[in-house]
């Protein structure tokens, strides 16, 4: 268990903020999150009654998604952050098919195992230097044999964060000064813990995937569908 680990809380402006920000920043996000409960409905067709559990939930985007796409699922999601959680409350108030949790995955008071958990724009966050590798084997020991990760992040070696990002920027809101522009490259590429996808299946096998599939990748980030065998 890696101690002290420093997590990140969205707070203030960065909480009111996200939603709008997201969908500028990550051109394949609603795209991302349109897919994932046909993908869900799919890969759980066997499952009667699978519990699902949303890992840094944030605001509730995808929460609200797969919640409103089938009230038969039981959904758990997670997320540190009081003020992004409760952005979700008001989100997902009327779905009575999601318990919400203000911890991160570790500290979820259940014990419940999981069909499927979803992890969307947060690995990042994490250094490589154990953080996310445990936070990928919380999200293992949690799932049922058999059951699903889906996971959406940014990825990349340094060379292809930043030619990929280059061209991601001219898609930004005409509003968006250089300045800002040229903060956001600096922060992915020096700031933020960014791995190449080499170093995301290796994390990923360690701690016991056996099936990583990348569904899909526009620019800097990508999406994986993991399966603990």
């Amino acid at each position: 268990m890696i101690k002290n680990k420093k997590v990140e809380i969205f707070e203030g402006d960065r909480a009111t903020n996200y939603d709008n920000f997201v969908r500028h920043f990550f051109p394949n996000y609603e795209f991302v999150m349109n897919s994932i409960p046909q993908l869900l409905k799919g890969i759980l067709s066997s499952v009667t009654t699978p519990n699902i559990l949303v890992v840094g939930c944030g605001t509730g985007n995808e929460t609200k998604k797969i919640a409103a796409f089938n009230d038969e699922w039981k959904i758990d999601a997670c997320d540190p952050s009081e003020e992004m959680i409760a952005i979700a409350k008001e989100k997902l108030a009327a779905y009575q098919n999601v318990s919400l949790h203000t911890c991160t995955v570790e500290n979820l008071p259940t014990n419940k195992s999981y069909a499927a958990i979803t992890l969307f724009l947060v690995l990042h966050f994490l250094s490589d230097d154990g953080e996310k590798e445990q936070l990928l084997q919380d999200i293992y020991n949690k799932l049922t044999i058999g059951g699903t990760f889906v996971l959406f992040d940014i990825c990349g070696t340094q060379e292809e964060l930043e030619q990929q990002y280059d061209i991601l920027s001219h898609t930004f809101p005409y509003n968006w000064s250089r300045e800002e522009k040229e903060m956001r490259k600096e922060r992915i590429l020096n700031v933020l813990n960014v791995i190449s996808e080499d170093r995301l299946k290796f994390l990923s096998e360690k701690v016991g995937f056996t099936s990583i599939v990348k569904f899909h990748q526009s620019t800097i980030s990508s999406a994986w569908i993991l399966t603990k065998k």
